[in-house]
């Protein structure tokens, strides 16, 4: 703005009173129109393109300390492990109470009868077929899931490996 005045009351405008051609008018009014408008709009477009960094927590970003990550992580693990327990309190509420055990194995054993029978359906069949030719790969899915169950088993096999072996005390 400091720059846009300085240039219009520095431009003397008596050079065009004394022009007797059109090209010897100068333009000076239109181009620093046209120079303020584009300015105005690459401004108006680098604060767009920051305000969408900031919106989206990719510029002035704090990423949380190791603190706040353990303890985020160690609130959701000890609510994972309060939902298992109201789940196995559940189940043995159910298993408990004889009329719970039996609506729950009419709605295993009807759930196991639907599905036979969809099954057998001619339809049913060649889709399942379908997908499993074309679109699965069951040695990958097979050796994912092993690779998985590695990843999720290793930590705990090493530590009942160093309980077994006397090095960490129970």
């Amino acid at each position: 703005m400091l720059a846009d005045i300085w240039f219009v009351s520095a431009f003397d405008s008596k050079t065009n009173a004394r022009a007797t051609r059109v090209q010897d008018i100068d333009t000076f009014y239109s181009r620093s129109r046209i120079y303020r408008y584009t300015l105005l709009a690459f401004l108006n477009a680098l604060l767009g393109w920051v305000l969408y960094l900031s919106s989206t927590n990719r510029f002035f970003l704090k990423p949380p300390s190791s603190n706040e990550r353990i303890e985020s992580t160690t609130k959701a693990l000890e609510e994972v492990r309060v939902k298992m327990s109201a789940v196995g309190i559940l189940k043995n509420t159910v298993y408990r109470d004889v009329d719970l055990r039996r609506r729950t194995d009419e709605y295993w054993s009807s759930e196991v009868r639907i599905v036979n029978e969809a099954m057998e359906d001619g339809g049913v069949v060649e889709s399942v077929n379908s997908a499993l030719e074309n679109r699965l790969n069951l040695k990958s899915i097979g050796d994912d899931a092993e690779m998985y169950a590695g990843h999720v088993v290793a930590p705990l096999q090493a530590q009942l490996d160093a309980v077994s072996n006397g090095s960490i005390p129970i």
